[in-house]
């Protein structure tokens, strides 16, 4: 599957790569993070989420979906916020 999605899927980690990049500029993300890498942890992180609710692992209820989002992006952009 991988090898088959790559070019999309290295278009998805540029893409959060580029806003990770950016707010690190903005300084509103810590600057000593690699972009590339937080941008692959983050798609690793939504890559998870889909495969948890494919193989019926996560709940997939009403309210499921928006609190797994809510959890991934402040588990990484806590992380990544400048103190």
């Amino acid at each position: 599957f991988g090898r088959t999605h790559l070019p999309e899927i290295n278009k998805a980690y540029e893409a959060i790569e580029k806003i990770i990049a950016d707010a690190q500029k903005a300084g509103t993300f810590r600057s000593d993070v690699d972009p590339r890498l937080a941008s692959m942890f983050f798609y690793g992180g939504v890559e998870q989420l889909l495969s948890g609710w494919i193989f019926e692992l996560l709940p997939a209820g009403e309210g499921d979906f928006d609190r797994a989002r809510e959890t991934l992006v402040d588990s990484i952009c806590s992380g990544l916020e400048a103190s």
